[in-house]
């Protein structure tokens, strides 16, 4: 059975792109899907939520361009973790396979125009709630971006010409092979049930150290060694360990 795959982005241009690209392929193992969500968190709650509710998929694809805080190449890079500006709270996002540098995003809940206002090298409007929605549906997902504008009053004005161009750069050819590696050897669900009966933890216990095991495994970070030698911690200080361990 061929397994759908959703590719979600903010403007019609870029889905558009997408879309010509993909149809140079004839696939016997992918249904090929796109969703438009428009610019915004919320349009991307509403309008990601209500499609993943009504349609069955197996594995969401959200590219589209991002601001940067200073000129750089327009390469495209993928997001493993992604920092609400708003609340500072931290999303980590699942590395299923790799096809660009791992970079950390700023998510905002408006369109920046002074650099001032956000840490992060790199922003958009949209990927917290990207994964915030795929997280809650427990579908896979990937999120890419391509680096298009600089953060500043600019950011309001788009150039159709360029962001074409920029978008015509994503090789789809390797998101395929990778999407055919990961659904062939789609790995078996993680057993947490060896963690949850050595520290008697509760459901909401369970949840966290699910939670920071994934922070783990983006942060390549060795979970198994990591019990090993904090496993005679009481459950209060090994979960509090885990969630204070950093990437380097």
């Amino acid at each position: 059975m061929k397994k759908n795959i959703l590719f979600v982005s903010a403007l019609k241009l870029e889905l558009d792109v997408i879309k010509e690209q993909i149809s140079q392929y004839s696939e016997k193992d992918f249904c090929f899907k796109f969703l438009l969500t428009g610019v915004g968190n919320y349009n991307v709650i509403y309008t990601l939520q209500d499609y993943l509710t009504k349609n069955e998929i197996d594995f969401v694809v959200n590219i589209w361009v991002c601001g940067v805080k200073k000129e750089t190449n327009k390469k495209l890079f993928q997001v493993y973790r992604i920092k609400n500006l708003a609340n500072e709270k931290e999303a980590l996002v699942p590395i299923y396979f790799q096809l660009g540098e791992l970079i950390s995003l700023g998510s905002s809940e408006k369109i920046l125009t002074n650099q001032e206002n956000t840490w992060e090298e790199f922003v958009d409007m949209e990927s917290f709630w990207i994964d915030f929605v795929c997280s809650k549906k427990k579908i896979p997902y990937i999120i890419l971006k391509i680096p298009f504008d600089t953060i500043s009053e600019a950011s309001k004005k788009v150039d159709i010409s360029e962001l074409k161009q920029v978008m015509q750069s994503f090789d789809v050819s390797q998101l395929i092979s990778d999407l055919q590696k990961f659904f062939y050897f789609l790995p078996m669900e993680k057993s947490f049930e060896k963690y949850k009966k050595h520290f008697s933890l509760t459901f909401a216990e369970t949840e966290i150290l699910k939670k920071n095991y994934y922070k783990f495994q983006a942060f390549h970070i060795d979970f198994e060694a990591f019990f090993e030698e904090n496993k005679m911690k009481t459950k209060k200080e090994f979960l509090q360990l885990m969630e204070n361990t950093k990437d380097e």
